[in-house]
């Protein structure tokens, strides 16, 4: 009965995409009654089906319980390969998929991760098919986050191309930061394997051009918050975030910035990209100052007079010893706010305190009054 289903809901399915394209009759898929995943990887593999027809099918297979996860990213792999003609011609193809109304956001992640690892997209072309994915989405607000949801709980596709995803989401205004932490989340929860094998995700995922700063950031906070990275950890892949940004010095102090005044990080983790930023010769001292300020202005927004008049006092301390300090001192002192509150749960209040604390001894060390 699940194979008669399949195969009435796929001929519609077909019949939908060629009759509303052309005047030609509707292109049929020969598949018997007892089809199983053999046929349906020939029906793939031939070349007398369009591609959205082809994802059609794989999708049908899927809901018939033919294909599982796995075997769904390998059939839209085979589809991918068997397109024809020039890398423009097959881009142009996987380009009209994705826009197309007939595939689920699932199976669009699915293609445009297949067409990366087939090398017919680089980052930048993977980033506008993912957007062009969510400019497809049809339906309410809470519709298209449902399919968000279904797509980065999905098994069948990476955690770099899901959180491509939610920042392409996160880009276009459909998601704001707190939709995005619960995306991220669930797109950590849809991981297998062992701890190992989640870290390795969770650092090809940071790598990744397809996704900016901000977005890496919260996916690293919430590895944090969520058990799925530990502090060392956390460090680690805040280094690799920065090492991987593109562009020139000033494109790359643009984004550190732009993520230190973003809602999407907590004050520890911002205070991590300081420390990493000044390590790697990034920052310098006056460059950490600024983002420090911009940084705890941004936490302000959420905080009382009390904790802005302590973000002023920190603020003004690193000026008055700014012309004496050297970077690796300014980077030991974060560092070792970072390993003083490592494993344990505080607030950005008592995080300022120990700031404060830590920039209060470092002018005691310089022997200036205050």
């Amino acid at each position: 009965m699940k194979h008669k289903i399949f195969r009435i809901v796929l001929f519609a399915l077909v019949a939908k995409l060629t009759f509303s394209s052309c005047d030609k009759a509707p292109a049929t898929i020969d598949i018997s009654l007892d089809a199983e995943y053999g046929g349906v990887l020939e029906a793939i593999r031939g070349t007398d089906k369009s591609l959205s027809e082809k994802l059609a099918l794989i999708e049908g297979a899927q809901s018939s319980g033919i294909a599982n996860d796995q075997q769904v990213m390998n059939l839209i792999r085979e589809a991918v390969e068997s397109l024809k003609g020039t890398i423009a011609e097959k881009l142009a193809a996987i380009a009209e998929a994705v826009k197309a109304q007939t595939t689920t956001l699932e199976t669009k992640l699915a293609l445009v991760e297949a067409a990366a690892q087939s090398g017919f997209a680089d980052s930048a072309q993977q980033q506008a098919l993912l957007q062009q994915a969510i400019e497809s989405l049809g339906g309410t607000l809470d519709q298209k986050i449902s399919a968000l949801e279904t797509a980065v709980g999905s098994q069948a596709t990476s955690l770099e191309t899901k959180l491509g995803l939610i920042d392409a989401a996160w880009q276009k205004g459909l998601a704001d930061e707190s939709t995005a932490h619960d995306l991220i989340a669930a797109a950590l929860e849809s991981l297998g394997g062992t701890i190992e094998e989640k870290t390795a995700a969770l650092e090809e995922a940071v790598k990744s051009q397809t996704s900016g700063l901000e977005s890496k950031l919260a996916l690293i906070e919430t590895a944090l918050n969520g058990g799925f990275a530990d502090y060392s950890t956390q460090l680690g892949l805040v280094s690799t975030a920065l090492e991987t940004l593109d562009g020139s010095v000033e494109e790359k102090l643009k984004a550190i910035n732009t993520a230190l005044g973003s809602q999407t990080s907590g004050l520890e983790t911002k205070l991590a990209v300081i420390a990493s930023g000044l390590d790697s010769g990034l920052l310098d001292v006056a460059k950490a100052t600024q983002g420090l300020q911009t940084a705890l202005e941004a936490s302000s927004k959420t905080l009382g007079s009390d904790f802005s008049d302590m973000a002023k006092d920190i603020i003004s301390k690193l000026g008055e010893i700014s012309f004496k300090i050297t970077p690796a001192e300014l980077t030991y002192a974060f560092q070792d706010i970072l390993d003083t509150i490592a494993g344990k749960t505080l607030s950005n209040k008592q995080l300022l305190e120990a700031l404060q604390e830590a920039v209060t001894n470092l002018v005691d060390s310089f022997g200036i009054p205050y």
